[in-house]
């Protein structure tokens, strides 16, 4: 009776093994699984295994949180844009700068027999003008320290558009007589000397770019100004972009601001961390 007992026992416990071990490949394949009664969990596991092996490798990780965005950030993009946008004002300058000095030398000075005597200039190159003639184009040309070594005001040269400015309108402004046709006889002597320099100074500016570079200082010189503008419409919202409002500040003459503001200014310096540089610094 006992073995009898005994073998069915075992028999009962392979069975059920048996049964655990179909109903644990039911749960590892795709398919209905229509007679356990914890359903809804089994298939959760199965549908989290089969999206685990769908994935990528990244996909498995803790997600990254995103970079957090500054409060001021656009407070740090407009000086980071400000500061690129006066270095590359101050290369053009240098550039412009260069260039007009090479060309001034290259070119010289304008013969002498275009030089304005002591009354053309009173007449067409100073101010008050001689009324009814207008603006006279001229070239400045600068003269040498007097005897006492100050600087003297540059003295003018016709050009042969100067000279037929004044030449059309001399009897209407100077009459028939006098020494009007002496003037405009002298005038229409220096006519081919002052288009030959003319020509000359035109084909130098040309060599040397001088239009283009200038147009570059400007349109360089006009990012600088909305560079600037816009810095200076942004208001700050934490203490590193009150030091960013700080450092623009401190590049101004801020020890010559009225007290009250200067003041107020060392302050916010003091509370963002910011050094602000003194006048002699900024004029180094």
């Amino acid at each position: 009776m006992k073995a009898s007992r005994k073998i069915a026992a075992t028999s009962s416990l392979r069975e059920r093994a048996a049964a655990l071990s179909a109903k644990a490949s039911q749960v590892l394949r795709p398919g209905p699984i229509t007679d356990e009664p914890d359903l809804g969990r089994r298939a959760l596991v199965v549908g989290s295994l089969a999206a685990g092996a769908a994935l990528p490798v990244p996909a498995l990780a803790a997600p990254a949180s995103a970079p957090d965005c500054h409060p001021d950030h656009e407070l740090f993009e407009a000086e980071a844009a400000m500061r690129t946008a006066r270095l590359d004002a101050r290369a053009a300058s240098d550039a412009a700068v260069a260039a007009t000095e090479a060309f001034y030398k290259a070119r010289g000075r304008p013969p002498v027999e275009l030089m304005m005597n002591h009354r053309e200039e009173r007449l067409f190159a100073s101010l008050p003008r001689c009324p009814g003639v207008g603006f006279v184009p001229t070239y400045m040309v600068h003269r040498p320290p007097g005897p006492d070594g100050n600087w003297r005001n540059p003295g003018h040269a016709w050009t042969e558009r100067g000279l037929q400015h004044v030449i059309a309108r001399a009897v209407d402004v100077f009459g028939q007589g006098g020494q009007t046709p002496h003037r405009i006889r002298r005038w229409k002597c220096l006519l081919p000397t002052a288009a030959a320099f003319d020509a000359h100074h035109e084909r130098l500016r040309e060599h040397f770019r001088l239009a283009e570079l200038g147009a570059a200082r400007d349109a360089a010189d006009r990012k600088v100004a909305l560079a600037v503008a816009r810095l200076e419409a942004l208001v700050a919202g934490t203490i590193e972009g009150l030091a960013v409002k700080v450092r623009y500040a401190g590049l101004t003459s801020w020890d010559q601001m009225p007290k009250c503001w200067s003041t107020l200014l060392q302050s916010a310096a003091a509370v963002s961390g910011v050094t602000l540089a003194a006048r002699s610094d900024l004029e180094a």
